[in-house]
């Protein structure tokens, strides 16, 4: 006499969830009764065929592995960046603190950003009644269109970044070059009373390079140690 098969879970008198919490509360059970494996049949989560439970717990754990090493991934590959970035920075504070003219600064400074950060574009804009005139000082003034968009942005001295920039301050900032930018980030150059008196502005072809929200910590030191290598050097 053949025994007749279990009906559907749905006409299963014990409670399904109450058999979920029994089986994490005993992660042996299966060891302890090893016979039933060969019983249960689960739906692979891809193809619809059926796989033991072993099978189907090594292909989740295999997939929870591969998620955890992704992730791993990008934490090494952004603290490789950031390294990166933080040496690149030691040399361009290194060179900086070594300047002893205003007129190398306003012309050598904006060439070894572009170079050392692999930009398309690097200026700085000095306000020019806001600063001691040097030879060499590419300007902006305070009545120019687009400068009171960039003033109320910039003041709480922390950097811009933008790749939606409106046309009037991003021509204030670029000029003739601003179709192959795609994205901007503006940084404040002060003086000691926090005033600001210069725009350092980095471009970019990228136009996820200079997004609003990025972290703009290492941009708002390159702006601390320029606006003290100016102080030094009495142009502001």
């Amino acid at each position: 006499m053949s025994s007749a098969r279990p009906g559907p879970v749905a006409d299963v008198a014990v409670d399904a969830q109450a058999v979920a919490v029994f089986l994490r509360q005993h992660p042996d059970f299966f060891l302890r009764y090893a016979d039933l494996l060969s019983d249960l049949e689960l739906p692979h989560s891809r193809t619809g065929d059926t796989i033991s439970l072993i099978e189907r717990q090594v292909d989740v754990l295999r997939q929870k592995n591969a998620s955890q090493q992704a992730q791993l991934e990008q934490l090494v590959f952004h603290a490789k960046e950031n390294e990166l970035r933080q040496q690149r920075l030691m040399h361009f504070f290194i060179s900086l603190s070594a300047l002893t003219e205003a007129q190398v600064l306003c012309e050598n400074m904006p060439k070894q950003l572009a170079e050392t950060f692999d930009l398309a574009h690097v200026d700085i804009k000095f306000i020019a009644e806001r600063v001691s005139k040097v030879e060499g000082m590419a300007m902006l003034f305070s009545g120019s269109e687009g400068f009171a968009w960039l003033a109320e942005r910039l003041a709480d001295g922390h950097s811009v970044c933008d790749d939606r920039m409106p046309s009037g301050p991003r021509d204030l900032l670029l000029g003739s070059t601003t179709a192959s930018i795609r994205s901007l980030a503006v940084v404040p150059v002060t003086n000691r009373s926090a005033t600001l008196v210069a725009m350092i502005v980095l471009g970019a072809t990228q136009a996820d390079r200079y997004q609003p929200g990025v972290d703009t910590v290492f941009l708002d030191l390159v702006g601390a140690m320029v606006s003290a290598t100016c102080w030094r050097l009495g142009i502001v």
